[in-house]
Formats: C-alpha cells, sequence, structure tokens
C-alpha cells in the first residue's frame, strides 16, 4: 500500500514530523530546505509503522459516536451520561426555558426535534461559558491564596477547537472550547488552572509545572484522560 502526504507544510523547523489528522490522512511538516525525494524517501522507511499508525487512527475514528438525536440517546455532559428525553413545553414549567438536564436526562423540548442539533450546540456553549467563568475565578481566588499574587486576564473566550482545547494569549486573553463541558469536573478543572498559570508563566518549563501542581496536584492524572478521550470528545457535532 502507497502512502501519500495529505499535506506537506514546511518551515523554519530543523526536524521533520510525520503524523495524521484526525481523518487518517498523513501530514508532513519538514524544514523549508528539505526536498520532497528526501521526504518520500522518509515515508517509505518509516512505511510500515506509519501504516499501523493510520490503522489506529481509522479504527478509533470508526468508534466515535454519531448522534441521531433520538430518544434515549446518551450525551456526554460534565462527565455524566444523559438520556435526551423529548418533553412538551408545559412540562419544563416555563416555555422560555428551553433545554436543561437532571441528574439523568437531556431534556430537549419537542419543539426543537428537527433542529435538535443547533438547539444542543447552543445549549453547550452557553452552558460552558458560564461553567468555565465560574471555575476561572474559582482558581484565580485559589492561586491568591497560595502564592499571595492576584492574577488578571482580558477577557474569557468560547471556541469551537478541536486541536486546541484552552489557550492563554500572550495579553491574557483566556480561551477554551465549549467541546471541553463534556469531560468529568476535574479533567475541565485541569484544564481551566493550566490557562492560569500561563498568565503567569508563559512556557512549560518546571516552575510552571510546579505551580499548577500546587493549584491541581493530581493535574497528571487529568492530563492522561484528556489525552487518551479528547479524540472522541472533539468529534462531538461535528458531522453534518
Amino acid at each position: 500500500m502507497t502512502l501519500k502526504p495529505h499535506k506537506i507544510f514546511r518551515s523554519n523547523r530543523k526536524t521533520v514530523f510525520l503524523g495524521f489528522n484526525q481523518y487518517g490522512d498523513l501530514i508532513v511538516k519538514a524544514p523549508k530546505s528539505m526536498s520532497d525525494s528526501t521526504i518520500y524517501n522518509l515515508i517509505e522507511k518509516y512505511r510500515d509503522t506509519l501504516l499501523k499508525k493510520q490503522k489506529n487512527v481509522l479504527s478509533i475514528r470508526q468508534k466515535v459516536k454519531k448522534h441521531l438525536f433520538q430518544e434515549g440517546e446518551e450525551f456526554l455532559f460534565l462527565g455524566r451520561r444523559l438520556k435526551l428525553k423529548f418533553v412538551q413545553d408545559e412540562d419544563l414549567f416555563n416555555n422560555k426555558r428551553g433545554i436543561s438536564t437532571t441528574e439523568k436526562y437531556l431534556l430537549l423540548p419537542e419543539r426543537f426535534k428537527t433542529i435538535a442539533k443547533q438547539e444542543i450546540e447552543k445549549f453547550y456553549r452557553k452552558e460552558a461559558k458560564k461553567f468555565f467563568e465560574s471555575r476561572v475565578r474559582f482558581y484565580i481566588d485559589k492561586y491568591f491564596e497560595i502564592f499571595g499574587e492576584r492574577l488578571v486576564y482580558k477577557n474569557l473566550k468560547i471556541s469551537s477547537g478541536q486541536k486546541i482545547i484552552g489557550s492563554c494569549s500572550p495579553k491574557n486573553s483566556l480561551s477554551f472550547s465549549w467541546r471541553l463541558i463534556q469531560a468529568p469536573i476535574q479533567v475541565v478543572d485541569y484544564v481551566v488552572a493550566h490557562e492560569i498559570v500561563h498568565i503567569k508563566e508563559k512556557h512549560h518549563q518546571k516552575s510552571f509545572w510546579e505551580r499548577l501542581k500546587e493549584l491541581v496536584p493530581d493535574y497528571r492524572k487529568n492530563l492522561k484522560w484528556l489525552k487518551e478521550n479528547w479524540f472522541y470528545l472533539r468529534e462531538f457535532l461535528i458531522y453534518d
């Protein structure tokens, strides 16, 4: 089987990267000076290893859940598996209330049946913004309690990020992917705390990890969970 790169990105980097995107396409990142023939020789040299990685990516992709928005389907929300349940507006006590949750259910008004995907995404985005704002305040307060310094951020944005889960800009603007709201609370907290520390430490050197550990002692466990599960979460509601 022949492997051909889907895209070749050249930059000032010194090493070559051979990997796959979420669709199983081979992506190459190479130095500007590296010729096409050298790249293709490297692909052929590592062909067997690359094919195994591609097979693994495609296998995982087949397991990604595609929602049909049918009664009883499960949706992840803050680590809980909620079953979709269609209800009449009067069952929600307030015609303007829209989507809501209980311990077991994601309640969707009957009037949203034909636009379920759009309304559920709106709901997740709205809930994500409220939750992230709350956790950012919590960890800024905790940082102050531990280190005696009151950190200040410029603003908080909600993104549709699939690759970048959270970020802190050079000017301290925070951004989080709304899809993260599917993860358990402790995992969300790890990402929030990670970006809070970046307000002070604009790197991933030893001092950064030491401060993060003070905020989230078991951050390694949450980071591991994220690495193993983000592939599934990032695909949420991407499809048409």
